[in-house]
């Protein structure tokens, strides 16, 4: 079984951390090695502290930071850790990243006007895999969770939010984004985390549905 590259996306609080963490045991019990690298990098990356500042609101409010030059921050934190995730693929193990870049195309090109968006994802797609050749996930997880269940689950942490876990406007734009690059790209599938009734799903039925959908694309 050869070596792949699993990214989580999805809206702030709908459990990527947690099922990253899951599959990478899931994993270890089958004797796959692995490893999760989480995005931004706040605390171990030149870039991911400048992300911080701006998530904390040190560099302006959010409408008055530009989503092109914030995203030269978040792109280079990427950039910056290619290395070592290209390392670990060649060593045959499982990288799985709690976000990636297309977590930037979704949450600032929603800060833009529709007209716009397109060119961005374009033009921020071009910086990221082909000016700074960062390593080219194999699959994108989008776990999919209406915003008035995300903003319920956000309140309910016990720490302040950032500019962008407050801003309900910026999650419901953010989250037509990301169904839009769901089917943008093939590499992509949608985990719905709702059952037909409307309701939340344990993180264990979330579990064993991406299980279930890494089985049928022979990926484990």
């Amino acid at each position: 079984m050869s070596a792949k590259f699993i990214v989580f996306e999805g809206s702030d609080g709908t459990g990527k951390t947690t099922q990253a963490k899951l599959l990478r045991d899931f994993l270890a019990k089958k004797g796959i090695d692995s490893v999760i690298i989480d995005f931004p990098r706040y605390w171990s990356s030149f870039h991911g502290r400048i992300i911080r500042r701006y998530l904390h609101g040190e560099l302006g409010k959010l409408d008055h930071v530009n989503p092109y030059l914030i995203s030269f921050a978040y792109s280079l934190d990427r950039a910056t850790a290619k290395e070592e995730i290209q390392g670990w693929l060649n060593e045959g193990k499982f990288v799985i990243a709690d976000r990636y870049a297309p977590s930037n195309m979704a949450y600032q090109a929603a800060k833009l006007p529709p007209s716009k968006r397109n060119q961005f994802i374009k033009w921020d797609y071009d910086l990221e895999y082909k000016e700074n050749k960062i390593v080219p996930e194999d699959f994108v997880l989008y776990l999919y969770l209406p915003i008035d269940i995300t903003t319920k689950l956000l309140k309910k942490r016990n720490r302040k939010l950032d500019i962008h876990e407050v801003n309900v406007d910026l999650l419901r734009e953010s989250q037509k984004m990301y169904l839009k690059l769901s089917k943008r790209f093939k590499h992509w599938v949608v985990i719905n985390c709702v059952d037909e009734q409307g309701n939340l799903k344990s993180r264990e039925e979330i579990h064993e549905k991406i299980v279930a959908t890494l089985k049928k694309l022979n990926i484990i």
